[in-house]
């Protein structure tokens, strides 16, 4: 009785296929990421300043550094 089985040249080409795939992935997963985080510190910049004008408004300096 003779077992299905895969033969190297089809397991090599799975392999193959499979580097492609990944090479093209990759880098779009990479460039997804930094967006993500390009915006994240600009959303907590936003934060930050709109901070700030909120101090800034209910004193007026933002602190004494000689006195």
């Amino acid at each position: 009785m003779r077992r299905a089985a895969f033969s190297l040249t089809e397991l090599i080409l799975v392999v193959i296929l499979a580097a492609i795939l990944a090479g093209i992935a990759v880098p779009s997963y990479v460039k997804m990421v930094e967006k993500s985080r390009v915006r994240d510190a600009e959303s907590t910049l936003r934060m930050i300043f709109q901070a700030e004008r909120i101090y800034r408004l209910d004193n007026q300096i933002y602190g004494r550094l000689a006195e």
